[in-house]
């Protein structure tokens, strides 16, 4: 019997930003890009994150490379790691020599010393020395860059201790775009107020993190028996031709997240989902899933959804006729 099945992919769509600097830059126009292709986001909360012990050196002749560790407040692990400045990405301009100019962000405005190393800092403005900018160096930037491949670095230290966010809402931005989503918005005023910081003396706003997540790619599978009919649903899954819009599976998906996950400051946990009128039950898909394709990990009340770790993701699975599983530790098809 033939079956017609889906597997959804999300990522980040941007790297989990504190709301501290959220509020500082959801106007910049060059993070508006970034996340206005975002469709669901999750109100979060972890221990602040900070660099630590960071210095420069020359390795060799025009080559500059960043020494420094991450650590975070209330975890004893620490992260030691070399960022070569010079690559593509980061300092592409040979011709801007070997002088840059840092600027730092530390938790509390304290004044920052001449000297190095320099520690306690939340985040690093990298110019050239014209003062063009290059990079804004924070921890969780840095290590979902090192991660995904996307930036030449070396991290000695166990990341994934580094990479856990506990779930307090489910959001999604398919109406509006999500700093306007998120502006005033009453469960993230909620979650700052009322929810205690993990670390005493730490300002919830740089504990609680945001992450903007959106629609990375979408497979449709049909599954055919000996005997089958080739019928033109088989011939358009296999080209990929009768999908859902993407809005439809980034709705199904929020619902899918909040239903598995049910975060504390969700009022609707949809107890009937995958029945709905504006998510993937009317395509009568006989089961999908979706998996996160970023290096984060979920946690909630029972449990957490690991997104994409080495190899392996988690899934989370809807098959006709059963409750939402999640199956841990494999990428599957549903």
């Amino acid at each position: 019997m033939a079956r017609k099945l889906m597997v959804n992919m999300l990522e980040l769509a941007f790297n989990p930003v504190c709301n501290y600097d959220f509020a500082t830059i959801k106007e910049d126009e060059g993070f508006q890009k970034f996340i206005s292709e975002a469709t669901i986001y999750m109100i979060t909360q972890r221990s602040e994150l900070t660099i630590e012990s960071f210095y420069p050196t020359m390795e060799e002749p025009f080559s500059i490379t960043l020494h420094f560790d991450i650590r975070q407040k209330g975890n004893p692990s620490v992260l030691h790691c070399q960022l070569p400045i010079h690559q593509p990405r980061l300092a592409e301009d040979d011709s801007q020599g070997l002088e840059f100019h840092f600027e730092y962000a530390l938790p509390k405005p304290d004044p920052v010393p001449m000297t190095y190393p320099q520690s306690n800092l939340r985040s690093i403005l990298i110019f050239y020395q014209d003062k063009t900018f290059i990079h804004w160096l924070t921890p969780e930037g840095f290590l979902q860059n090192y991660l995904k491949g996307a930036i030449q670095a070396s991290v000695e230290g166990p990341v994934e201790d580094f990479l856990r966010y506990k779930v307090h809402y489910v959001g999604k931005a398919t109406e509006q775009e999500p700093w306007k989503r998120l502006t005033g918005h009453s469960a993230l005023q909620s979650i700052l107020s009322l929810e205690y910081p993990f670390q005493y003396g730490t300002l919830p706003t740089h504990e609680i993190a945001i992450l903007f997540l959106k629609l990375k790619d979408a497979v449709g599978l049909q599954t055919i028996a000996a005997g089958d009919a080739i019928t033109d649903d088989i011939l358009d899954a296999f080209k990929g031709t009768n999908l859902p819009p993407q809005k439809t599976i980034s709705l199904d998906a929020e619902k899918a997240l909040i239903n598995a996950m049910q975060p504390g400051y969700n009022k609707e946990f949809y107890r009937n989902y995958p029945k709905s009128k504006d998510g993937l039950a009317p395509y009568n898909f006989d089961a999908y899933s979706f998996q996160i394709m970023s290096p984060i990990i979920l946690s909630y009340q029972n449990g957490e959804i690991r997104g994409l770790l080495g190899y392996d993701a988690d899934s989370i699975v809807i098959r006709k006729g059963h409750p939402v599983k999640i199956i841990q530790g494999s990428m599957i098809i549903p």
